[in-house]
């Protein structure tokens, strides 16, 4: 038997923002949430994608799909453990019915050195952008090939930030801090507007094979989330347990980490470095994060465990 859990509601802003959006989120709806070691950028206003930091030590992909029926009975349809999502290539979310469309939640005098109040928690800008903030280029950053995978594609939704950290940060650059950043988004969440009697599918794509994986079918009064997470495997060691020899390969890479002190000299590195597996720049152009209040202070910078997404806001594909 199920256990009964309090249905989630999608953690929607309540404010009109900057860019026109939809205003009402209907009963049945579909949510999105992007936690851990993520990159994504948008392609105009017609699709995004999220790529998974695919090589970062100690982190495992987990993927869920669940539903809340009408009575707040949580149903847990499927896992995607790291053995099969590192292997994939592609993830696509197909709610037919639904136009193509995204939609950015943005407010007024967004200052990411200012605490958020509660509406404006939801700015998807409090999300790092690596291009237009940290290295403020006009054209993309070169990505090296087979790091960012798989990417998840969605076509359509409204993104905004869920969860804002109140701690501040400075930026560092080859172990010296650069200058103020202020506050970092923890996460990304996207809901969507969804007919009723609609399919949801997910298309997972390796190379030129390509499966479909039908997720359900809308249901009046239903709620229905995909969970997506790239954390360190300490965090949900349990979750990933099914798979007991990648989960061992991933605990002694964390020991690993451990054990050298994760930093040279008197810097302690933290995993948003692992960005740059991805992005092409040397180490001396390469950005990482310590606490404000901790300047000075050893060690620094966020603890191991911590690990947020982050954006390309120039650039249009990771593909």
């Amino acid at each position: 038997m199920p256990r009964k859990e309090k249905r989630r509601t999608p953690s929607v802003p309540g404010q009109a923002p900057v860019r026109s959006i939809r205003t009402t989120v209907p009963t049945s709806a579909i949510s999105l949430s992007f936690k851990g070691l993520f990159i994504f950028c948008f392609n105009e206003n017609t699709e995004c994608q999220i790529g998974v930091l695919s090589t970062a030590p100690a982190h495992g992909l987990k993927i869920v799909f669940s539903k809340w029926n009408a009575d707040g009975v949580k149903q847990q349809s499927f896992v995607l453990g790291p053995a099969l999502s590192r292997i994939l290539d592609r993830a696509r979310l197909i709610v037919p019915g639904t136009p193509p469309g995204i939609e950015q939640v943005q407010y007024p005098n967004f200052s990411r050195t200012t605490a958020p109040a509660t509406k404006e928690k939801h700015d998807l800008r409090w999300i790092i952008d690596y291009e237009k903030e940290l290295h403020k280029v006009s054209t993309p950053l070169t990505l090296r090939e087979g790091i960012v995978k798989p990417v998840l594609i969605v076509n359509n939704g409204r993104f905004f930030t869920e969860e804002v950290d109140l701690k501040e940060y400075v930026s560092v650059k080859g172990g010296t801090a650069q200058g103020d950043i202020g506050h970092l988004g923890k996460s990304v969440g996207v809901t969507i507007d969804a007919p009723i009697g609609r399919r949801i599918d997910l298309r997972l794509t390796r190379q030129k094979l390509s499966f479909t994986l039908p997720l359900g079918v809308i249901e009046d009064k239903c709620e229905y989330q995909l969970s997506v997470v790239n954390s360190r495997v300490d965090e949900h060691q349990a979750e990933l347990s099914q798979d007991q020899r990648i989960l061992t390969k991933l605990l002694n890479e964390v020991k690993q980490l451990t054990d050298t002190a994760y930093g040279v000299g008197d810097y302690q590195r933290t995993d948003m470095l692992y960005y740059y597996d991805a992005i092409d720049e040397p180490s001396s152009r390469q950005f990482d994060f310590q606490l404000k209040q901790n300047m000075g202070e050893q060690p620094f910078g966020f603890p191991p465990a911590e690990c947020y997404p982050g954006r390309l806001g120039v650039r249009t594909t990771l593909l």
